[in-house]
């Protein structure tokens, strides 16, 4: 059976990262009686990412094209990219990703052989630029987008198989529920994320089948300025505060269970942090650290759901 893929990169003035990207993909084994089409939205960019994208068309082994999206926004830039694109399957990347070459041909036969209406595959972290912290555990690879879900290809239940720096959906998914959610994702400064979890959530609510495959492998590159306590936090923060925006209702039960938990948290985790210290641990007191975050991130979204600040 044919497949159709469009492998899609969004990218916001990272060109040298996304030249790394591209260079990996013209390395990429293609699968056998397969379509295969790239395309890079070019994110409000003010630098050669477009440039980069045209030198690539040299080498690569399946057409390119390079779309301008000014507006800045990743779900925005994801948005487009599904509009612009053609494949039946939209193959999600990050612009600093390495991919190993048999990742198209891994994707394809999953899709082939089992019925994925999405997918997710592993995402190993690259420690290429910084070296890795001592503080730095399994736990918390996730928030440098690394994933490594099971040794085995899986069934989803739950949106926590997929991550963005490597994820796929078909297009009739879209077709069915709508984009990603623009309120949600990175935009500038901002760490608020979930825009992923919220579209494969609803995805999973519609009655669509996701599965997860080891075998489909990227690099993801690790910034040396996220190797650092304030941004770990900072992720966590935003991340609980978008899992307050994804929630479908927000009656009052539903509000005052999040008021009072992540209140808890917060209270629970500071005096963690206060034990931790004294005792000398600094392990335990980052990890506390990061629980308060969870908790005070919770709590904004709380209070920004409940006064009406969220915008749809």
């Amino acid at each position: 059976m044919a497949t159709s893929i469009s492998i899609l990169i969004c990218t916001h003035n990272r060109c040298q990262l996304l030249a790394r990207t591209l260079q990996s993909l013209s390395q990429v084994a293609l699968p056998e009686d397969s379509q295969i089409d790239l395309l890079v939205v070019a994110n409000a960019c003010t630098d050669d990412s477009a440039a980069v994208v045209v030198a690539a068309t040299q080498t690569m082994p399946f057409p390119v094209r390079c779309v301008v999206e000014p507006t800045p926004g990743l779900s925005i830039a994801r948005n487009r990219a599904v509009q612009e694109s053609s494949g039946e399957i939209l193959a999600f990347l990050d612009d600093d990703v390495w991919v190993e070459p048999s990742w198209l041909v891994e994707l394809a036969r999953l899709y082939q052989q089992y019925p994925a209406d999405f997918s997710g595959g592993k995402v190993t972290l690259w420690w290429e630029a910084v070296q890795k912290p001592d503080w730095f555990i399994n736990d918390y690879q996730w928030i440098l987008s690394g994933l490594n879900f099971s040794d085995q290809i899986v069934e989803m239940h739950t949106e926590h198989g997929a991550i963005g720096a490597n994820f796929a959906v078909r297009r009739q998914v879209f077709a069915r529920i709508g984009g990603f959610r623009e309120d949600l994702g990175r935009r500038g400064k901002s760490l608020l994320g979930g825009e992923e979890s919220d579209l494969l959530a609803r995805t999973l609510a519609a009655g669509f089948r996701g599965f997860y495959t080891p075998h489909a492998v990227v690099k993801h590159w690790v910034a040396p300025h996220r190797v650092t306590e304030s941004y770990v936090i900072g992720v966590m923060a935003g991340f609980t505060q978008a899992r307050i925006y994804m929630k479908p209702s927000f009656g009052p039960r539903v509000a005052l269970r999040a008021l009072v938990g992540h209140a808890w948290l917060i209270v629970r985790h500071q005096f963690g942090v206060i034990c931790s210290r004294i005792q000398g641990d600094a392990a335990a007191t980052l990890r506390h650290r990061i629980f308060r975050a969870a908790g005070k991130g919770g709590l904004i979204g709380s209070c920004r759901r409940l006064l009406g600040c969220v915008p749809r």
